[in-house]
């Protein structure tokens, strides 16, 4: 078994930024979906 504090090769640039992309669209989405709830909510009262 390897010790815990093995070097580990970074992962590609390409993947990273794939990532990166990945949880800012997720964000966007989220705040949208709580943007549209709180527009419907206020609406409703």
């Amino acid at each position: 078994m390897e010790p815990a504090t093995s070097p580990r090769r970074p992962l590609p640039l390409w993947r990273r930024l794939l990532w990166f992309a990945a949880i800012w669209a997720a964000s966007i989405v989220a705040l949208g979906i709580v943007s549209f709830g709180l527009r419907a909510w206020l609406k409703a009262n």
